[in-house]
């Protein structure tokens, strides 16, 4: 994900890229629209696979949008690495990623650049410098330990898909006012729905089928979705267990963030 920020201040601080004309630029008057933050793809920066430049690749290009640009931050920057270079014969997985350099050089210099990841290994690390860094940057490493976190480890029987390695997360005996909210991470939609039910089916039969046990991916409904949402990150919230695939993860985590007595969150 890379976010572009723009020096004009209007009413909108974020804006998901969608509609040049009205929120970002206006061609005919050359004036800025809405929005101040970008946040886009990095494939949104160069020109597709068919040949054609997206709206904002060629925005990038254009001098009078340009001056407007005080700042570009790169997330998940060890992706540069990771899936945008050529790798054990292998064509890049996101050649974009491999291409920021192309595009620092041709913007001006005064914009400041960020790069961000939680996995800057020694030779990650020393990628960006040669290909994105500039001599004399400022580098800050923060320690991913928290005071009010604490990693722990679960050996799992036989497998992760062995259902019953993810009874350790129910009470027992089950207390719904001691059972803390707990959300689980996995890779399969099937694996997601399987440990929901199975969870559910482990309760006392009094509290089974009531939501206090729930699962959420990208295949369900808007309308089960936002249901599941509010079924555990409300004040007066009843589901306590939440089973989401990892491609939810971004929507998933940020519900705990907002859940001040979410207890667990587990990463298989």
């Amino acid at each position: 994900m890379v976010v572009c920020e723009l020096s004009w201040q209007k009413l909108s601080d974020r804006f998901f890229h969608s509609d040049v004309k009205e929120n970002i630029w206006n061609y005919k008057t050359r004036t800025p629209g809405r929005a101040r933050h970008l946040i886009v793809t990095v494939e949104q920066l160069f020109k597709s696979r068919e040949g054609h430049l997206p709206c904002l690749a060629l925005l990038l290009r254009n001098q009078h949008f340009q001056r407007l640009l005080v700042r570009v931050t790169v997330d998940e920057a060890h992706n540069i690495y990771t899936t945008g270079l050529p790798r054990y014969g292998l064509d890049a997985f996101r050649p974009a990623w491999g291409r920021l350099d192309e595009l620092r050089a041709i913007l001006p210099s005064a914009i400041n650049w960020t790069f961000l990841s939680a996995t800057f290994p020694p030779h990650v690390q020393t990628l960006i410098e040669k290909k994105l860094l500039r001599t004399g940057y400022e580098y800050i490493h923060i320690t991913s330990n928290r005071p009010n976190t604490i990693y722990a480890t679960h050996e799992v029987v036989e497998s992760i898909e062995h259902l019953s390695n993810y009874e350790c997360f129910l009470t027992k005996p089950f207390d719904l006012q001691r059972q803390p909210h707990v959300l689980i991470f996995v890779d399969k939609k099937e694996l997601a729905c399987q440990i929901s039910i199975y969870l559910d089916a482990c309760l006392p039969k009094e509290y089974q089928n009531q939501g206090i046990i729930t699962h959420y991916h990208s295949l369900m409904s808007q309308e089960f979705l936002e249901t599941a949402h509010f079924s555990f990150t409300e004040s007066d919230r009843k589901c306590r267990i939440m089973v989401a695939t990892s491609g939810q993860s971004t929507v998933s985590y940020q519900m705990a963030l907002m859940i001040s007595g979410c207890k667990i969150i587990d990463d298989y």
